[in-house]
């Protein structure tokens, strides 16, 4: 058995804690391909059956907890539109965890007979975005998507991508006032983000799995001091 002394363990616990609470750790911008390629590959691959009708209206900033999403960023025409619903876990961002994401089809959306699916998800610890909220759709060849700080009014930001071409991904930052600026796609998530409201707390998680043994019975029971 392989003993772990107790002094090296703890000091390895501070400071992976350390590392957590005084870093700005921060997603790369460019893995917001990752994501649009995530919604594509619902809207292509979930088979209708799993939806059930719903009672939602359209309200989508609601149901994305995207305060200001702008429902003109959806080119199809829902006014016609029957809603259904359902919840899908999938690695919808390839970080290996799946991620639990609402769905909302929108079924004989106007004279089109488009059928679009709307995509909502939280991030998380894994992906370094806890308390961002997405929204995702497909439709008129590209994919696009809604990201803000849950339930935050500060902004959106908007990206959208060719259905057929990664590298053209783009994305711009619209604060509630002021007008919609080009984000540096080499750049970080974080700069492209809404700022946070004022006052609002700061969410540290610090997830450390360790299996650490420390079986000092057995160590006894074999003689070791």
């Amino acid at each position: 058995m392989v003993r772990h002394p107790i002094p090296v363990v703890l000091a390895l616990v501070a400071g992976l804690a350390f590392l957590a609470c005084c870093r700005d750790l921060s997603l790369g911008l460019w893995r917001v391909r990752d994501f649009l390629s995530g919604v594509l590959d619902i809207s292509l691959t979930v088979d209708a059956e799993i939806f059930v009708s719903t009672g939602f209206e359209g309200d989508f900033d609601d149901w994305s907890d995207i305060p200001l999403f702008d429902d003109g960023e959806i080119e199809t025409d829902l006014t016609a539109a029957a809603y259904s619903g359902a919840l899908f876990e999938i690695d919808l961002d390839f970080d290996g965890i799946e991620e639990k994401t609402s769905l909302i089809l929108a079924e004989g959306a106007a004279a089109s007979g488009n059928r679009p699916i709307f995509v909502a998800w939280e991030g998380d610890s894994y992906t370094v975005d806890k308390g961002v909220c997405y929204l995702g759709w497909a439709e008129n060849g590209d994919v696009k998507l809604a990201a803000a700080r849950c339930g935050q009014s500060t902004g959106v930001m908007y990206c959208s991508m060719p259905q057929n071409s990664e590298d053209l991904a783009r994305c711009e930052l619209c604060p509630a006032s002021g007008a919609c600026t080009p984000c540096d796609m080499d750049g970080e998530l974080d700069d492209c983000l809404p700022e946070k409201e004022a006052g609002g707390s700061i969410d540290i998680d610090i997830d450390i799995d360790a299996d650490i043994d420390l079986d000092m019975d057995a160590d006894r029971s074999a003689g070791e001091p």
